[in-house]
């Protein structure tokens, strides 16, 4: 199902994003925008960064589109201890949207990936 493959795609590009900033201490970011995503860190202290997930295209690979339910969302930054810096608003919905079925991955304020549901 590959509405299920590019909820699982996005899943694991935030869990990237997270362990990346976790690990290498830095900033790490996730990029939604125009139907595609990818993840960067930052590499040095003088802001050079490193993409750890290139650019995919949900569609190309999908034939899905994917699209946050607040349009402000575009990037979720990740700081050292794997929280979203700064905060998000409200918790992050993105939408998946295939030709007869939807589906959502949603990510609480401090930028954990939340059950199916979206509750905790």
């Amino acid at each position: 199902n590959k509405l299920t493959a590019a909820r699982e795609e996005l899943s694991s590009a935030i869990a990237t994003a997270r362990a990346a900033a976790i690990q290498k201490g830095r900033t790490a970011t996730l990029f939604l925008s125009g139907n595609q995503m990818w993840v960067t860190v930052v590499t040095s202290s003088a802001g050079a960064t490193t993409t750890v997930v290139p650019v995919k295209s949900f569609y190309s690979l999908y034939n899905v589109s994917v699209a946050p339910t607040d349009p402000g969302i575009t990037s979720v930054t990740f700081d050292m201890r794997g929280f979203a810096a700064p905060r998000l608003s409200s918790t992050g919905i993105f939408r998946i949207t295939g030709a007869s079925k939807k589906d959502s991955v949603c990510i609480t304020t401090a930028g954990q990936i939340m059950p199916r549901s979206c509750s905790l």
